[in-house]
């Protein structure tokens, strides 16, 4: 079972997660793991441009095409054309995993549920 399926209950989407006409902040809690995670994949160019003017790096678009599309019912094949650096790999790996862990942790002493990377 998904993780969507089991907390329907947290995940209720409004009007306002589908349809947002001004920009605006919002605040949110996250784990410690999950921010570092995050700040080494923009660290490492998973957005590019200058402020204001941001864009999903182009290597990553398609990335970001197939996991749609996997959330979205369907199925896909996954190719790696280069290795990349090893270490790098690895590193990103391991924070994921802390990030997921660290949540999970604090999410069983929680009265709510906390995503592992939001």
């Amino acid at each position: 079972m998904s993780y969507a399926a089991a907390h329907t209950e947290y995940l209720e989407v409004t009007k306002e997660h589908v349809e947002i006409e001004e920009p605006k902040l919002v605040t949110r809690e996250t784990t410690s793991n999950s921010y570092a995670y995050q700040m080494r994949l923009l660290q490492l160019g998973a957005l590019e441009g200058a402020l204001g003017n941001i864009a999903v790096n182009p290597d990553l678009k398609p990335v970001l095409e197939a996991l749609h599309q996997v959330l979205a019912g369907g199925s896909i094949e996954i190719k790696i054309a280069q290795v990349g650096n090893l270490d790098i790999v690895a590193e990103l790996n391991r924070r994921l995993e802390r990030a997921t862990a660290e949540a999970n942790i604090i999410n069983k002493k929680s009265a709510y549920t906390l995503l592992a990377g939001t």
